[in-house]
């Protein structure tokens, strides 16, 4: 199990969990305090463009509608859609009205076989400290959202404001906001926090699995199977729904726990010789019961 790949964690956890947990870690060990997150106002995915609009775009939008990022992928460099989507976005963000905002969902929806909108996101907005702190400043952007593939994708990107600030280099833009990240690299440290989300929710999704278990370990330690039944989402959502045989055994009895209440229980998929641990309730704590369980079945 401790090698669950991304692709299949993510069809097994909370996407806005993640998406929160990752802002969370990312912003704690920030050196500014100018930071700032936003859930954008709406994003959209639009797909299944033909002929010179071939790909995926990811709009998304924040601070009621005054600022548009736009996302490209799967698009030829040199196709005419990548300089259409630009010049969209250079016109939404010099004059974010709702005329400007109509005309871009038009042409999405004139060019583009399916549009969805992505509700599950979130933008982290770090200025550039060299610039001033009044009016529009460039910032580097990091942007999550949930695909409707399940995978939670990152990008990260450098917005500028020549107009107000003389700025005009993206590499400069990221080598200033990198002196205030731990590593100082703020790609890097945007990849290790991902990295670091993504260890976090798969040990979450794998604490109380056993492996390698079978009906002759479960029995010696004082386990009585009782029945065969699903296994509860709120217990492992990896296995959860699949048919296991059902042991249990008084949670007194398990070594090291001081209790009076509650039962240690396994669902056991003998196919797989894996275990689920899902302690009842009961007065113990429900972390070192597992713990507990799961030391005296290895």
């Amino acid at each position: 199990m401790r090698n669950l790949d991304e692709e299949k964690l993510f069809t097994h956890i909370d996407s806005e969990q993640f998406i929160d947990h990752y802002v969370d870690r990312f912003v704690q060990d920030i050196e500014t305090d100018r930071i700032s997150t936003y859930e954008f106002d709406k994003m959209l995915l639009a797909e299944g463009g033909e002929g010179n609009i071939p790909g995926e775009v990811i709009w998304g939008a924040v601070r009621d509608f005054s600022k548009h990022i736009g996302m490209l992928s799967d698009i030829p460099d040199d196709a005419e859609a990548i300089r259409d989507i630009q010049r969209y976005l250079q016109h939404l963000n010099a004059n974010p009205n709702e005329q400007a905002v109509s005309a871009f969902f038009t042409y999405l929806q004139d060019n583009y076989e399916s549009i969805t909108t992505i509700s599950e996101n979130a933008l982290i907005e770090i200025p550039d400290p060299t610039a001033p702190k009044i009016g529009d400043y460039p910032v580097v952007d990091v942007i999550l959202y949930a695909h409707p593939d399940g995978t939670v994708m990152k990008t990260v990107e450098a917005t500028l404001y020549s107009a107000s600030f003389s700025v005009d280099d993206p590499d400069a833009v990221f080598d200033h906001v990198s002196q205030k990240i731990p590593s100082r690299d703020v790609e890097q440290y945007a990849d290790d926090v991902y990295q670091a989300t993504v260890e976090e929710f798969r040990t979450r999704l794998t604490a109380n699995l056993i492996d390698n278990l079978d009906r002759e370990t479960l029995t010696e330690a004082g386990y009585t199977e009782l029945k065969e039944e699903p296994i509860p989402e709120d217990v492992n959502r990896l296995h959860a729904g699949k048919t296991a045989s059902y042991w249990q055994k008084e949670i007194w009895n398990v070594d090291g726990i001081d209790a009076t209440t509650g039962f240690a229980r396994i669902w056991f998929l003998p196919d797989e010789e894996v275990g689920v641990i899902g302690p009842s309730a009961g007065d113990f704590d429900t972390d070192t019961a597992i713990s507990r369980i799961k030391a005296e079945l290895q």
